[in-house]
């Protein structure tokens, strides 16, 4: 009998050792700090689903041409009304690139706010039916017979300009995108999560 407890002992010294060394193994550290980690890991999954979308902040109206559009967003108050649009032929050497034209289109800005009301010419670009953007011709807009309506605005007065683009010679369906808030992202640049609320962009069909 005292031998049979002799080996039984020893089998349960033998099993407890086995756990122990089975325990500090490698593979059962490598699970245990797999395990550990997978709260970090959850953790790292739940990032905000949103940091783009404030992107969709910006909405965008349609107007026509001659129509009287009252803006309010953020800080800014004006009145915005765009009179005509023209092909601008260039004047002397100064002309558009070869297969380009020019688009000049008329616009008069009315600060209707309290404060004075600042615009660039970053402010405006022309978009045609297949969504591609134009920026201002910078060279156009240096011809003396050009004045942009940009620059600082008192409240009550009004600044009437043109702003002029190159176009491929066969772009169509143009309209002109106004984006009043400069702490709004740029119109050509992605669309970011830091704009403001209610970034808006006034678009006026120009046909």
């Amino acid at each position: 009998m005292h031998s049979i407890f002799k080996i039984l002992r020893a089998k349960t010294v033998t099993f407890i050792l086995l756990s122990l060394v089975i325990g500090c193994s490698p593979e059962r550290q490598q699970t245990q700090k797999s395990i550990q980690q997978t709260p970090t890991e959850t953790q790292n999954t739940n990032l905000p689903k949103n940091v783009d979308s404030k992107a969709s902040k910006i909405t965008r109206s349609n107007y026509s041409l001659g129509e009287a559009i009252a803006i309010k967003q953020n800080n800014t108050q004006v009145q915005m009304i765009v009179n005509k649009s023209w092909e601008h032929q260039g004047k002397g050497i100064i002309k558009p690139n070869p297969g380009q034209k020019w688009i000049a289109v008329d616009t008069t800005l009315t600060n209707q706010g309290k404060e004075p009301q600042t615009f660039s010419i970053v402010s405006f670009v022309l978009e045609d039916n297949q969504k591609n953007q134009y920026e201002v011709a910078l060279i156009a807009n240096a011809l003396d017979d050009v004045e942009p309506p940009t620059g600082t605005i008192l409240p009550d007065e009004e600044v009437q300009g043109e702003v002029v683009f190159e176009v491929p010679q066969n772009a169509a369906g143009l309209q002109l995108i106004f984006q009043p808030d400069l702490a709004c992202e740029p119109l050509n640049e992605e669309q970011k999560a830091t704009q403001p609320e209610n970034c808006q962009q006034i678009a006026v069909k120009l046909d």
